[in-house]
């Protein structure tokens, strides 16, 4: 039987839709909502990436990935969602927390 998770283990993935003409705007936004976020919690980490190709709709995928040396907790991530909204992200977000694969 595997171990549970730790909390420390857990890490938050956001994605949403980008149209192509958003994409500046939104790129100085979500740097903005990055560093907004760094600064709010020590040592959390926040990486942007976004899918190498638009999709069958032409819309671009973007993902935040969140860690931190104590994990995402729930808090963290209501936090989040709230600065994401003051900083002008887009308001379709799904959200997913994932851990390390456990031995079963």
């Amino acid at each position: 039987m595997a171990a549970p998770h730790t909390a420390a283990e857990q890490a938050l993935f956001v994605y949403y839709k980008v149209e192509p003409q958003q994409h500046d705007s939104l790129l100085r936004k979500a740097r903005g909502f990055a560093a907004a976020a760094m600064q709010q919690w020590d040592l959390l980490e926040v990486e942007l990436l976004q899918q190498p190709q638009p999709n069958a709709q032409g819309l671009d995928t973007w993902m935040e990935v969140y860690r931190h040396p104590e994990g995402v907790t729930e808090a963290m991530m209501g936090a989040i969602a709230q600065l994401a909204i003051e900083h002008g992200m887009p308001p379709v977000r799904l959200s997913e927390i994932f851990i390390p694969l456990q031995n079963k």
